[in-house]
């Protein structure tokens, strides 16, 4: 799941489902309908994930896996990667 999934398969071949812009509570019920296994936030992610996007928020059914760009002074290249756990769903 991520904000640009065209950007996604040009980079990776792999498919993808965009970010909603909806609640992250919202994630398992995707996850399961699409088979998503991961969630790729970057500074263009939708109003509703920014306190995920920003660490201020949590999920029990998302795993933080990788932080990139928070070192540089230019924010447009920061990321989190967040696995998502389909047993740890509500």
């Amino acid at each position: 799941m991520a904000n640009d999934p065209p950007a996604i398969y040009y980079h990776t071949r792999r498919a993808s489902v965009v970010v909603p812009n909806a609640s992250p509570a919202v994630i398992p019920e995707i996850a399961a309908r699409y088979g998503v296994t991961h969630l790729l936030l970057d500074a263009n992610r939708t109003a509703p994930f920014a306190p995920l996007f920003a660490g201020e928020e949590t999920w029990p059914f998302l795993e933080l896996i990788r932080v990139e760009g928070e070192a540089t002074p230019d924010t447009a290249d920061d990321y989190r990667l967040f696995e998502v756990i389909p047993e740890a769903a509500p």
